[in-house]
């Protein structure tokens, strides 16, 4: 029996491991690398999940203790994570959302951004989206780029010429005679 469970979490493993590397090939060309590798995650996650499981059960371990036990160390490491894992989850938001894609211009507006990032954007990963700003490569935490104004870079404005001032030369002048000033208020 124990070498039984034990082939099959070996097994599992590959199997798990193979489904998600061909889940990321058939994706990747019509959902973006990015989206295929986050669909490749959770294959990995959900398989090796439920493999160990299917293990311990398997070696007769009680996975009901085991169970209460991890549900307590995960509201543990959630909490110290919590920054962490709010940056994992927005990256879920933005590969779902696509509120721009890799390559795009954009700018990105947010007080805990220092005001506006301009930038072509490089990469979505799963906690970071990184920019090229013009000399620099920046990479801003996916929690902040959710939380900002995002839009395209508006075009420069084009240099107007100023209209020239034209001088009539019998007035004295700007542009034709001279107009009578109004007289000041008062007695007379």
């Amino acid at each position: 029996a124990a070498g039984t469970a034990l082939l099959f979490l070996i097994l599992g493993c590959i199997a798990t491991y193979s489904l998600a590397g061909k889940a990321r090939e058939l994706i990747g060309p019509k959902a973006g690398p990015s989206h295929a590798a986050v669909i490749s995650y959770a294959i990995l996650i959900v398989g090796a999940f439920a493999t160990l499981v299917i293990a311990l059960e398997l070696f007769g371990v009680p996975i009901g203790q085991l169970v209460l036990g991890g549900a307590l160390t995960s509201v543990f490491v959630g909490i110290a994570a919590q920054q962490a894992l709010g940056n994992v989850f927005a990256g879920l938001v933005l590969q779902f959302a696509r509120p721009f894609h890799v390559g795009e211009e954009v700018r990105l507006r947010a007080g805990a951004l220092g005001g506006t990032l301009d930038g072509r954007v490089i990469d979505i990963g799963i906690t970071y989206v990184r920019f090229d700003t013009g000399g620099s490569v920046m990479s801003v935490p996916n929690s902040q780029v959710l939380n900002a104004v995002v839009g395209p870079i508006p075009p420069e404005p084009e240099e107007k010429p100023s209209p020239a001032v034209v001088t009539d030369s019998r007035s004295g002048g700007p542009g034709g005679p001279e107009q009578p000033q109004p007289r000041p208020p008062g007695p007379t």
